[in-house]
């Protein structure tokens, strides 16, 4: 699946509308028309880390942690790369090649066909967001998480099929106030609504969205829309 930024939005709107919206205000609408339309733009990592003072800071971005394995070093000592794919192509979700290894053809072999079990030794935790708790301390871990996919900026990538939905979306809400302040008409008003439901309807239901719950959903759209970008990047 192909993706666009928020960025793409906010430009697209001003070329083809002339409206200048803060990207905070984007995000939060797309996020709205996200929900509507069951699309988000998900992917599963790794993340390697050390447990300092019996717990690990993830990233704003991760919405659930799939499990923590015990590792017998960090992996960068090891010469290891952790690749990761999106949760929308399986099977080849998380696999590790070696660096060191110059033969890129069989780095693409390993890409392109193998199917990894990422494995070792599983250690307890609590999930308490953004913080992942342990009763042990000084320990080198990888935590395979569930994250919103995120562009250069750390702001949410809009799934392709899902882009003019929030284009629409956005151009909706941003009239909806000088609609109310009598700033525009009604009848274009009606024309941006329209064009709104039309764009929303024609997006198909992501898979993955309605295997959710109404409170995983909230909680998912809550964290893309109330990211610290601040809080980015895992202790050294």
């Amino acid at each position: 699946m192909q993706y666009q930024s928020v960025r793409a939005i906010a430009s697209r709107l001003k070329s083809q509308f002339k409206v200048d919206m803060d990207i905070f205000d984007v995000v939060q609408g797309c996020a709205d028309a996200l929900k509507k339309m069951g699309y988000i733009a998900l992917q599963r990592s790794m993340y390697q880390a050390t447990i300092q003072n019996y717990c690990i800071n993830l990233p704003g971005n991760v919405w659930k942690v799939r499990g923590v394995i015990r590792l017998d070093a960090p992996m960068t000592e090891a010469g290891m790369t952790i690749t990761t794919q999106d949760i929308y192509f399986p099977p080849q979700l998380i696999f590790t090649y070696d660096e060191s290894d110059d033969d890129f053809e069989k780095i693409k072999l390993l890409k392109d066909n193998y199917i990894p079990q990422f494995k070792g030794p599983y250690i307890d935790y609590v999930w308490d967001c953004p913080y992942v708790k342990f009763n042990e301390t000084d320990v080198n871990v990888a935590v395979e998480v569930t994250e919103i996919k995120l562009d250069s900026e750390k702001f949410p990538m809009i799934p392709e099929p899902a882009f003019y939905g929030c284009l629409y979306y956005c151009l909706y809400i941003y009239y909806q106030p000088l609609f109310l302040l009598k700033q525009t008409d009604p009848n274009t008003m009606m024309m941006i609504e329209q064009w709104k439901e039309r764009n929303i309807a024609q997006s198909n239901h992501g898979m993955m969205m309605e295997s959710l719950t109404a409170n995983e959903r909230d909680n998912l759209f809550n964290i893309m829309t109330s990211m610290d970008r601040k809080t980015f990047g895992l202790p050294s």
